[in-house]
């Protein structure tokens, strides 16, 4: 019968009926696995072998192996390549989350279903560390809800905490709490340990006040500079670092941009002598294509999630921003 029905609407709905494919297909799997056990029980040991870390999206899976404990297996849940926004979470992506000793995720309603599943399956031995929680963020009733790739989406706030390395410091005492929490649920907390893990949180704290460092030092000398970017992912570190993002050209997550947005990147980028675009990895680069031929300015590249090493493309960002912001020096 649920075959019928989910034929019959994406036979008459096209790619929305597709959509509620998926949506079926996911609640039948979560509903299958939660019967069947999937889901780790309280009362039940928890099994020998490695610490599980599972993260939502590619940069925290750097920021949780710096601290996971050797043979841990640490895993994104996220391919590199594909947007935060509107990502659908397969149901093995959940059994991953329920298995798992340690979950690490955004928040602010940046991964409903992730957030759904752990209010809902409340276990004592898994640890999850939500970076806007952490950090005292307030979210906005996004987290009760889920859209679609091809579904607006207008968070209230900005999710885009991980690319201010300020912020993401203050982040990881809580991840250190976890994982060591973690530890000791598996009965592999020795004083050892608790030396490892005192050593690589201030190394990695080290390293990203080393990354602060690098960012001031680089963009000091361009305090003021205006941006033109492809979503409202750079905020943050433009307010950080004294950039001014004076126009995004997808405002709207989700959607493509109208004309009238489009005039008024054009206006900004007139307003401001814009000279270069930053378009996103992830996105197809086709409006700035056309704002950039109607402006005469250059395109390049910002990642706001890289493929998993967390330094490499916060530097790779922090280059493509100095070259292209930086006056030419002489000849």
């Amino acid at each position: 019968m649920l075959l019928e029905i989910v034929v019959s609407l994406t036979t008459r709905r096209g790619l929305r009926g597709v959509m509620v494919f998926r949506s079926l297909v996911l609640i039948a799997a979560l509903g299958f696995m939660a019967l069947a056990g999937c889901w780790r029980n309280d009362a039940a040991p928890r099994a020998q072998g490695p610490v599980r870390i599972v993260v939502t999206i590619p940069p925290l899976r750097g920021l949780a192996q710096a601290l996971a404990p050797e043979g841990a297996s640490v895993r994104a849940l996220m391919p590199p390549g594909r947007s935060e926004h509107g990502y659908e979470f397969t149901p093995s992506d959940i059994a991953a989350v329920g298995k798992a000793d340690v979950v690490v995720c955004v928040g602010l309603g940046l991964e409903p279903a992730i957030d759904r599943f752990v209010r809902q399956n409340k276990s004592n031995r898994r640890r999850v560390v939500v970076l806007g929680e952490a950090l005292g963020i307030k979210g906005d009733d996004h987290a009760h809800h889920d859209h679609g790739p091809d579904e607006p989406c207008d968070h209230a706030v900005d999710v885009h905490v991980w690319l201010d390395p300020v912020l993401v410091r203050r982040a990881v005492p809580a991840l250190r709490s976890a994982i060591e929490g973690a530890l000791g649920s598996a009965g592999a907390l020795t004083d050892a340990e608790r030396s490892r893990l005192d050593a690589a949180e201030a190394a990695l704290l080290a390293s990203l006040d080393e990354l602060d460092a690098e960012h001031r030092a680089a963009l000091g000398p361009l305090k003021g500079a205006a941006i033109v970017t492809h979503h409202a992912a750079f905020n943050r570190l433009a307010e950080r670092y004294g950039l001014k993002v004076a126009a995004v050209i997808r405002p709207i997550e989700g959607n493509d941009p109208t004309p009238d947005q489009i005039a008024q990147v054009v206006e900004a980028i007139r307003r401001d002598k814009i000279a270069v675009i930053f378009v996103e990895p992830q996105f197809s680069p086709a409006a700035a294509g056309r704002i950039a031929e109607r402006t005469g300015t250059k395109i390049a590249r910002l990642d706001p999630l890289g493929s998993g090493d967390y330094f490499a493309f916060m530097r790779a960002n922090l280059k493509e921003l100095v070259d292209h912001l930086a006056p030419p020096g002489p000849p």
